[in-house]
């Protein structure tokens, strides 16, 4: 224990705080003899929705497919374009191709890491259907301007709040902006399961009951398949154990934030870039980045020491082999932060003493 490795994200250390109760949750499911779209999923759907301040919520079976819905649902198709960040996780990218629509990959403001509304402005073309608002880390986006953005050019505002549960802009939670939001529950999130989940959520009725059939083969009350989809379902077990951690969300995100806090307040006076938070935002912290110079030296340094962070994300998604091929301009922003990025251990029960070993290991190595 003295020893032990300290890593960029530990769901375990969570789960172990409330292992009785997901214990006892995972039992219960287990002898309802219930196990598919049960009441557990049913109790998770309203839950997230009351949370966000939306009218609906569908479970499905992960943040990917919450996407790759979403835009199915806006009936977004071939020859469409939807316009990206390429600063983000490969899935945001990936549920596009899926629907058979054309990535256009747009540029990140330097100070949050965040869309920049001046690029997305420039990208937009008569093709473009939508915007998929990835609020990256837990920051959210420069929310009113691309809202702005979006009804002068009538596109839709799809949010992946992936990283940004529990993050709110003038007070409003993220995901209660767009037409559709979309969520990963995957265990490392600031909401995890023991697996992979994900949700949709919205406050519009009709693309609600879309969605609730592409979840399961487009079927209608008659289990009739009225919609070409497959099957992607929130499973009771994943949805129980949400339910389990959901009451503790507000604490888990306090947190995050409080670690955070001590890393801000330790690292400010090296020569290195920490998160900024604007004003009218408050952040979710799913990732504490920092921007340093000598990445791969600091990430030795640490290593040396049983320390491991983690780089989010590497190579950007335009960069990739898969995704090259889609028409992209430079994004200078974009491809010089990703030679700096490095995510620090952040997670529930990191330990002060664990906390400090961290900035005393940078303060070393810079």
């Amino acid at each position: 224990m003295k020893n032990r490795a300290i890593l960029c994200a530990n769901p375990l250390a969570e789960n172990k705080k409330h292992l009785r109760d997901i214990r006892k949750a995972i039992n219960k499911v287990i002898n309802s003899g219930s196990y598919i779209l049960g009441s557990e999923v049913e109790k998770f759907e309203n839950s997230l929705a009351q949370y966000l301040g939306n009218n609906y919520c569908i479970g499905v079976n992960s943040g990917t497919d919450a996407l790759i819905f979403s835009l199915k649902a806006l009936g977004i198709k071939k020859n469409d374009e939807v316009i990206v960040p390429s600063h983000t996780a490969t899935a945001t990218v990936s549920a596009v191709v899926s629907v058979g629509a054309t990535p256009i990959f747009v540029d990140i403001e330097d100070n949050y890491l965040n869309i920049d509304p001046i690029d997305l402005e420039k990208k937009i073309s008569t093709r473009t259907k939508a915007i998929i608002m990835v609020h990256i880390y837990g920051h959210p986006c420069e929310i009113t301007k691309i809202i702005k953005i979006a009804a002068q050019n009538k596109i839709y505002i799809v949010e992946d709040c992936a990283q940004s549960l529990g993050a709110t802009h003038n007070l409003k939670q993220t995901g209660s902006f767009g037409i559709l939001s979309c969520f990963s529950f995957y265990p490392t999130k600031n909401l995890g399961g023991i697996g992979d989940a994900g949700a949709v959520s919205t406050n519009n009725k009709e693309l609600f009951e879309k969605i609730k059939m592409f979840r399961e083969y487009g079927w209608n009350e008659e289990k009739v398949s009225i919609l070409e989809s497959n099957q992607s379902r929130l499973d009771e077990i994943q949805a129980a154990i949400l339910n389990v951690k959901m009451k503790y969300l507000d604490e888990t995100l306090l947190e995050r934030n409080e670690i955070a806090e001590i890393y801000s307040k330790n690292l400010n006076s090296l020569d290195i870039k920490i998160p900024n938070i604007s004003p009218e935002n408050q952040h979710s912290f799913h990732l504490y980045v920092i921007r340093i110079k000598n990445r791969q030296g600091v990430i030795e340094k640490l290593n040396s020491e049983n320390i491991y962070p983690g780089i989010h994300y590497k190579v950007p998604v335009h960069l990739s082999p898969v995704f090259a091929k889609y028409p992209h301009d430079a994004l200078p922003v974009t491809e010089r932060n990703a030679s700096e990025i490095l995510s620090l251990p952040l997670y529930p029960g990191l330990k002060k003493k664990e906390i400090l070993k961290v900035i005393e290991g940078i303060k070393n190595a810079s």
